[in-house]
């Protein structure tokens, strides 16, 4: 004769009870798991979407510095920058429009900036008093070719804003 612990009983019932509901927890697992897939496919066929337009991009980017040269002017080097303001490579970002500089003014919000011209590349925190924080709209550092405009904030408003000079690029156009 088997003598059964109090633990053991439990055990034992949980794996009836388990057993007798069975058959309709699955039926409804399988509907759940019907819809997550067909969610999950839906989620996969978005996200190849994406990489794919992303892979091109940078297919378009490597094509473009690997065409201009290897001299150490901008980022990417060579004319790089403008070859690439000149071409698609850059289409996507809003500051690189004139137009969108319009809305870009003295006492603007920093969120008014961001919906405007969007992220900036670079963010620098200021040292002196009378400036937080400088966002600073470049194509390449410190090429005088590129477009290079920067916006200064004083409590997440704009003290300061210094365009990019677009008669020098066909980016705006």
């Amino acid at each position: 004769m088997m003598i059964l612990t109090q633990r053991s009983r439990n055990y034992l019932v949980a794996a009836a009870a388990l057993l007798c509901c069975a058959p309709s927890l699955q039926a409804a697992s399988e509907e759940e798991m019907a819809a997550k897939l067909a969610l999950m496919e839906k989620r996969l066929a978005e996200l190849e979407s994406r990489l794919s337009d992303n892979e091109q991009k940078t297919k378009e980017v490597k094509v473009l510095a690997t065409n201009t040269g290897a001299s150490n002017r901008g980022i990417l080097g060579g004319g790089a920058t403008a070859e690439i303001l000149s071409n698609s490579a850059w289409r996507n970002l809003r500051w690189t429009q004139e137009d969108q500089w319009k809305t870009v003014v003295k006492g603007a919000t920093l969120e008014q900036v961001q919906d405007a011209l969007g992220k900036p590349p670079r963010t620098v925190k200021s040292m002196r008093p009378q400036v937080d924080l400088v966002y600073f709209y470049e194509t390449s550092i410190g090429d005088k070719h590129g477009l290079n405009g920067k916006v200064s904030f004083r409590k997440d408003k704009v003290i300061a804003v210094i365009k990019p000079d677009f008669s020098k690029n066909n980016a705006g156009r």
